[in-house]
């Protein structure tokens, strides 16, 4: 396309990155360089690998562009947006997406409206409890059924998107799409925002993580037509869980998806978890089992690992 025409990329939450994906987009950069391609990341933390010819740090947006977005999303007047954006913009810190849950607290408690294409503000007083301590985010999931919840605990702990019919009515709830918790496509859901598995799983312990990672094992390896990547994900997860007969399971079926690694059981390890083959080392002290290896047998061994 490039050489046709000026192309520009955007390549949003770099620092999300997988060694795989990095090589893979890098190595598509680099091949470009004979075109006329600009490509635009955004990250929390700079990505050497990109080599960037300038980087801009995104300040906090200001009063005023909070009202921007208001306005962008339902007309207002100077009024209404002197009582609602002050507030806002408090308890956000000026982050857009942290705007974005303020005004979902906002509408989901009906303290906010959108009434013939404009806002209406019908419980002021709930402005006043928007406050920099406001735990804006965590009150809306704890909001939330218990059956959403769990769907939100999965992709947080999944770190992916995950078939819906793995979930045990088979679908979604479209409210949890309708508020912004979850982008359900092509039969695939995953979290809205990488904030909201972050805060779901810093109230998990270690023992419910590990019993999560082993339900989604669990639940993918009981689903059939599943995809190299999902069975990868099975594995890993199994791995995380420590369930070696979960984890030879997941990867026996990888290898029947991939004829070419027939015959090569020890050499696809590395592919199949996600992993370098440097990252497999030598024996530790004790040996592991027949068929596993070194690398894998000391994360299994491992008690403090999750």
């Amino acid at each position: 396309l490039v050489e046709d025409h000026p192309q520009a990329l955007l390549l949003d939450d770099l620092h999300r990155w997988d060694p795989q994906s990095e090589a893979v987009i890098c190595g598509a950069i680099e091949r470009c360089k004979i075109g006329r391609l600009l490509v635009v990341g955004t990250s929390r933390r700079l990505q050497p690998a990109l080599h960037p010819g300038a980087t801009h740090t995104l300040s906090p947006l200001t009063v005023e562009q909070v009202e921007s977005l208001l306005q962008g999303v339902a007309d207002a007047d100077g009024a209404m947006l002197d009582l609602i954006a002050p507030p806002i913009r408090g308890v956000s810190a000026g982050v857009p997406q942290r705007v974005l849950e303020a005004l979902h607290w906002l509408l989901e408690r009906s303290a906010l409206e959108r009434q013939d294409g404009a806002w209406e503000l019908v419980d002021p007083a709930a402005l006043n409890r928007l406050t920099p301590e406001t735990m804006v985010l965590e009150e809306r999931i704890a909001a939330l059924p218990a059956d959403s919840v769990r769907v939100l605990r999965w992709l947080a702990v999944a770190e992916q998107p995950l078939p819906t019919r793995l979930f045990e009515s088979g679908s979604i709830d479209p409210e949890l799409e309708r508020r912004g918790f979850v982008v359900v496509s092509d039969g695939q859901a995953a979290l809205g925002h990488e904030t909201i598995g972050e805060r779901i799983i810093a109230h998990e312990g270690a023992g419910a993580v590990r019993a999560i990672q082993l339900d989604i094992t669990r639940a993918l390896l009981d689903t059939t037509m599943l995809t190299p990547a999902q069975l990868r994900l099975a594995g890993q997860l199994a791995l995380k869980a420590k369930r070696e007969d979960l984890l030879g399971l997941a990867f026996s079926r990888w290898v029947a998806k991939r004829p070419e690694r027939a015959g090569e059981m020890e050499s696809g390890w590395p592919a199949f978890l996600g992993v370098t083959p440097d990252e497999i080392t030598s024996l530790g002290e004790s040996a592991p089992p027949p068929g596993v290896l070194p690398w894998i047998w000391r994360e299994l061994a491992d008690p403090d690992r999750v």
